[in-house]
């Protein structure tokens, strides 16, 4: 497929203040973007603001936004079955902090809505909400904590379930993942890190059930100084991947 990758990329930082004169600053700043991104010839174009923190008691709350132009000239990947799209993406997101200096937690979601004008059945829209923390139990041993739920799709196109002539919408699936780290040490340290998936379809069922996986996996790292600033690292990690069905034909289990 021949995506253009030419891209113009305005950021664009709020002051605090969403006032009329902010929203018509980020007008302009928008279209001479786009303008600037048809006179060079590029096919994307995109604009992301990323707003200024604001204080709320003892949490720290920060929005953000993106929007993109691009064009496709063949959304579906295919030899064959070519179509072009202009493709819209806006992303806005938030997220809320808290440091207390032994502990750091934060909250984050955002969405992500896709149109394609010359394709509509393939418009989207997504959802990613998660959490973490780092909490220092002791000046020497600390542990780490994340959680996210993605309530996401798969365009067509990008999976051999993807096809145009399969399905005429994407596939649909959620998946929830945590993980989580316990580290000891200061010069010379330990860490240990542990992780689990779930991620399930939910259209398409006939064919998008082999994509049904959980994953499990976990790793040990050892550090130690060798140099005034090198570190010599051992690592081993394992991951088991586990399809929730199979046939004769389809066993894709591995470790």
């Amino acid at each position: 497929a021949a995506r253009y990758q030419g891209i113009a990329l305005l950021h664009y930082k709020l002051n605090g203040k969403y006032c009329v004169q902010t929203g018509i600053e980020m007008k302009k700043k928008f279209i001479t973007t786009a303008l600037l991104a048809v006179l060079g010839g590029m096919a994307n174009a995109a604009l992301a603001a990323d707003g200024a923190s604001v204080r709320i008691g003892g949490l720290e709350v920060t929005p953000a936004i993106k929007v993109s132009e691009a064009h496709n000239d063949n959304i579906f990947a295919q030899e064959k079955v070519k179509k072009s799209s202009w493709i819209t993406t806006i992303q806005p997101a938030v997220s809320i902090s808290s440091d207390t200096g032994s502990s750091q937690i934060e909250v984050h979601y955002q969405l992500s809505k896709g149109i394609y004008h010359s394709s509509r059945k393939d418009d989207y829209l997504d959802h990613f909400v998660g959490a973490s923390s780092e909490l220092q139990l002791t000046h020497r041993l600390s542990a780490g904590l994340s959680v996210d739920y993605n309530k996401t799709h798969d365009a067509r196109g990008t999976t051999f379930t993807g096809t145009p002539i399969t399905f005429s919408t994407p596939d649909k699936y959620h998946e929830t993942t945590v993980g989580g780290k316990l580290s000891y040490g200061l010069n010379a340290s330990i860490d240990l890190t542990g992780e689990y998936s779930n991620k399930r379809y939910d259209n398409h069922q006939t064919i998008t059930r082999t994509r049904d996986l959980d994953t499990a996996g976990g790793g040990v790292a050892f550090s130690y100084p060798v140099g005034p600033k090198t570190k010599a690292v051992l690592e081993a990690r394992y991951k088991r991947f586990n399809y929730k069905f199979f046939s004769a034909t389809t066993h894709l289990d591995s470790t």
